[in-house]
């Protein structure tokens, strides 16, 4: 189990952020509602949420092979996730799109007015 460390001050400002060790992924996450970024060497490349995080990180295809981290977003020798946990229902969501539109990590979908369809309602 290998402990990364967090290359970027824009996350490491943030409190409540927990990082995972990897090679027990499922285990050390625990079954709660949050939101999480996964950084490949120090370049973030996705940031995601769920209500379950267990279950969403067991779903995700990464493993190691031979050193290197092998995942849906690429491969890398350094591969960290951190984690933070929501308080209320729905803050989640509202934390992934902060993050998603302020980081603009490489495999998330921008969320920008342009890209929005509009409303029918």
């Amino acid at each position: 189990m290998a402990w990364v460390r967090i290359h970027d001050a824009k996350v490491r400002k943030f409190r409540r952020w927990r990082v995972v060790a990897m090679g027990v992924l499922t285990v050390s996450v625990p079954r709660v509602a949050g939101v999480y970024v996964v950084y490949l060497g120090n370049r973030i490349v996705y940031i995601g949420s769920s209500w379950n995080l267990a279950e969403r990180f067991s779903r995700y295809p990464i493993r190691c092979v031979e050193g290197v981290w092998c995942t849906p977003w690429g491969g890398s020798v350094h591969l960290t996730v951190k984690y933070k946990q929501s308080r209320r229902f729905g803050d989640w969501l509202m934390d992934e799109a902060r993050l998603i539109r302020r980081l603009k990590p490489m495999c998330n979908k921008q969320l920008t007015d342009a890209n929005r369809k509009p409303s029918l309602w």
